[in-house]
C-alpha cells in the first residue's frame, strides 16, 4: 500500500511539473491544489509503514533519518508541517514568483518546448521575453523551487519504503 501512496504521490508532482514554466500564470491556485494533495499523499506512506509494522516502524524509521543528510531531515519536517498546515488551516507555502525568460522562434532553437510560441510582431524582437511561473519553498530560511523539493522528499519516502521491502 505504501508503494501505491508513493505513485499517488508522484501523479500530483508531475502535474506541478505541468504548471512549473508556464506562462500562464494565472496556475498559481491550481499548482496549490496539486501541491497540497502531493504533501497528503507522501504524509500518508509513513501513516501506513506505521500501520503495516507497528513493531519495527519507529526504529526503521529512525534508523532512516540517521542515514539522510541534515538537508533531507529539514524537508522531511518542513513537508510535515506543510501537510498539516494544508489540511487543517487551508495554506500551502508555495509561493509563485514570475521568471522572465527569452523569447524563441518557431524555427529556431526547442531548448524550451512548454514556452508557447506567440505570433505578434514584437515577440520577435531581440531581447523580446515572457513571464514563466516559477513556485519556491522557504526551507529553513533557504529557498527551494517547489518541484524540486518535492522531488527530493519523494526519493527520501522512496529510500524509507525500501527499508521495509528488504
Amino acid at each position: 500500500m505504501a508503494q501505491k501512496k508513493l505513485r499517488e504521490a508522484a501523479f500530483f508532482l508531475a502535474e506541478m511539473r505541468k504548471r512549473e514554466g508556464s506562462s500562464r500564470l494565472d496556475t498559481e491556485e491550481e499548482f496549490g491544489y496539486f501541491f497540497s494533495a502531493f504533501l497528503s499523499a507522501a504524509r500518508s506512506v509513513s501513516f501506513i509503514l506505521r500501520k503495516e509494522n507497528p513493531l519495527t516502524y519507529e526504529a526503521r524509521r529512525d534508523e532512516w533519518l540517521r542515514s539522510v543528510e541534515s538537508s533531507t531531515r529539514v524537508m522531511v519536517d518542513f513537508m510535515r508541517d506543510q501537510r498539516n498546515a494544508a489540511l487543517k488551516e487551508g495554506t500551502v507555502a508555495a509561493e509563485q514568483d514570475v521568471d522572465y525568460v527569452p523569447m524563441f522562434r518557431a524555427t529556431g532553437s526547442s531548448s524550451r518546448p512548454h514556452l508557447p510560441v506567440i505570433i505578434q510582431p514584437w515577440a520577435f524582437a531581440e531581447g523580446a521575453t515572457i513571464g514563466v511561473a516559477r513556485y519556491v519553498l522557504n526551507l529553513g530560511g533557504v529557498e527551494r523551487p517547489a518541484v524540486e523539493a518535492c522531488r527530493d522528499y519523494l526519493a527520501a519516502l522512496e529510500l524509507l519504503v525500501d527499508r521495509f521491502e528488504a
